[in-house]
């Protein structure tokens, strides 16, 4: 589908909304994709090779991840901003240039620093405890950061279709070659290709579609470069103190304890991430849509946060009350990992809520407040990252990532009341008191899991009758994933259950 058909992030009302769902379903679908295959991927290499292998290779994808942000400078960001801008204003040549200068700086940039990585490790150097094999094979995922001009471009656009496919294509191959090769004895090396293949199918789709709809015309205009890290630095700053304060925990457990533990915080890390990538079938695309708007952006970031929030919080204290049950899938030793997960799951809804004020504030223009509020949510984490993982491990590693995310809170609440954003309160309370009663409860009763899984669904009907849940709500994100006539016929058969829990 070409992007110049798609829709645009400066249409009505309604269809802002619709276009949010659409791309925002795509890309959670493509994150579904990636968390569930990323699960099946450890639990089955997990139990041929153990939690070593998971440990290092993990420890390799961070370090790629810290460069690959440090070198963003915001650019991936700033495209998201801008190219909708442009829109709104009908100028497609704007675009085109915004996206040719990114991918020009991208190209420079990350293919200059896979070839110092892979020159060091050629050479014998080591960094810490990364030997000169580690620092090669991380070269290959540096370079493949490239792929994040188009990846930005094709969300600026609301066109992420591509984006699902690549993430389907790029994990089949992802199982296949990954799996593969850690059977016939590869062990870390082995896996790390796994994730090559898929970043490399990332890259293929994504830069097709964006340069079909946007040219294939790198450039390193002055200043366009100028525009964009200008636009892109206010995010950067506290986008890379945020990778800093993800990954950090991953590289700290690695430098501290063993390589089975840092498998575990893992592990533990990549659930809890797995769950709160549902919140992106609507924060996804959240700052495109904003960002193409001319006025109204506080009332429908409210109404994302409230839906979002709604859709998430039940999965959360699902996780809470039955951490060992859901790791124990993995493999009886990641059962050690639930005091881990536990703690990670209690900074979910903070960084959701910090999340979507931060869009605000960004699309709003407001700079400061958003490096602001970046430092408030990762300065802590990284400050106590060395001292809590030396003395609890990945437990401390958790600790740290939580009172981030609390502190990131503070400020957020801060900041959204001097801006003008607002929240009903009470819906909140609606939204997060039954959950947290919930985790609570069944936490310390222990009931049998699909008993409390059915509890932990029943939490959306009760949204519904106490009005966090709207049948608006649940139309528009219906509409936006099936088509008139599925919708209408859905209707029909659901009509007297969507009645009496979906009043109008």
């Amino acid at each position: 589908m070409s992007t110049d058909s798609a829709e645009s992030p400066g249409g009505s009302s309604g269809s802002r909304v619709g276009g949010l769902v659409r791309s925002g379903a795509n890309l959670y679908l493509a994150s579904v994709t990636n968390n569930l295959t990323g699960y099946i991927y450890w639990l089955v290499i997990s139990r041929i090779a153990g939690p070593g292998v998971l440990g290092v290779t993990s420890a390799v994808v961070g370090l790629s991840m810290l460069i690959i942000g440090a070198l963003s400078l915001g650019v991936n960001v700033a495209l998201q901003k801008l190219i909708p801008e442009c829109l709104s204003l009908s100028d497609r040549e704007c675009a085109r240039r915004h996206y040719s200068t990114a991918l020009g700086l991208y190209l420079v940039l990350y293919l200059g620093a896979a070839a110092l990585l892979a020159g060091a490790g050629l050479a014998g150097f080591s960094l810490v405890r990364y030997g000169p094999r580690q620092l090669a094979a991380s070269s290959i995922l540096v370079a493949l950061g490239v792929a994040q001009a188009p990846y930005a471009a094709l969300i600026a656009l609301l066109d992420t279709k591509p984006i699902l496919l690549a993430a389907a294509a790029g994990n089949a191959a992802k199982l296949a070659l990954g799996i593969g090769l850690v059977a016939l004895g590869y062990g870390w090396p082995g896996a790390l290709a796994g994730y090559a293949v898929l970043s490399a199918a990332q890259l293929a789709v994504t830069l097709a579609q964006a340069s079909r709809a946007l040219g294939l015309r790198p450039t390193l205009d002055a200043q366009g470069v100028a525009t964009l890290v200008r636009v892109g630095l206010p995010n950067w700053a506290p986008a890379i103190i945020a990778l800093l304060g993800q990954w950090l925990g991953v590289l700290a457990v690695y430098g501290y304890r063993t390589a089975g533990e840092t498998g575990l915080y893992y592990a533990a890390q990549a659930i809890a991430s797995f769950t709160l990538g549902a919140s992106t079938v609507l924060l996804g695309a959240l700052l495109p849509v904003l960002s193409g708007m001319r006025e109204g952006r506080g009332r429908l970031a409210w109404s994302v946060l409230r839906v979002a929030l709604a859709l998430i919080a039940p999965a959360i204290a699902f996780l809470a009350a039955y951490p060992r049950e859901i790791l124990g899938l993995l493999g009886p030793q990641y059962t050690e990992a639930a005091p881990m997960l536990d703690t990670l799951l209690l900074g979910g809804v903070p960084l959701i809520i910090a999340t979507v004020i931060g869009n605000y504030l960004y699309a709003e223009s407001m700079y400061r407040r958003v490096l602001a509020l970046g430092l408030a949510q990762n300065l802590p984490r990284i400050a106590l990252y060395p001292p809590l993982t030396a003395a609890l491990g990945g437990l401390g590693a958790a600790l740290s990532t939580t009172t981030g995310a609390l502190t990131g809170l503070a400020y957020a609440a801060y900041a959204a009341r001097s801006t003008g954003f607002t929240a009903d309160k009470r819906l909140l309370a609606v939204i997060l008191g039954p959950p947290t009663l919930y985790a609570l409860l069944f936490y310390a009763i222990h009931i049998p899991v699909l008993l409390g899984l059915l509890a932990a669904l029943l939490h959306y009907p009760l949204y519904a009758r106490l009005g966090a849940l709207k049948r608006g709500d649940i139309r528009q994100l219906a509409a936006a994933m099936l088509s008139e006539e599925q919708l209408y016929r859905a209707y029909r058969i659901l009509k007297p259950i969507v009645d009496i829990l979906l009043p109008e």
